[in-house]
């Protein structure tokens, strides 16, 4: 019997699988714009990952740390409203 629901349980995930694939390939491909702006928003959130690591490291100064942080996060949130419109057209 539990093999029967685990062959089962395969078998529903495999079709979901293959149902949630055929449609990402019907969906149209984002505009050029889009995969810029999701890279740029990739890239941030690295930039703000390798200050925090490098301040709690001790590697940069306070002042340098917030001012550079603020840039970063206000540049994130500028990239990611963008999106969040060109995603509403």
């Amino acid at each position: 019997a539990a093999a029967i629901a685990a062959a089962g349980a395969l078998v529903l995930g495999a079709v979901a699988f293959l149902a949630w694939r055929r449609q990402r390939a019907l969906a149209p491909a984002p505009p050029p714009e889009a995969l810029d702006l999701e890279a740029e928003r990739q890239r941030l959130l690295q930039d703000i990952a390798r200050l925090d690591d490098a301040f709690e490291a001790g590697q940069i100064a306070e002042d340098v740390y917030r001012r550079e942080r603020a840039h970063r996060k206000a540049r994130l949130l500028e990239i990611v409203r963008r999106m969040q419109q060109e995603g509403s057209e």
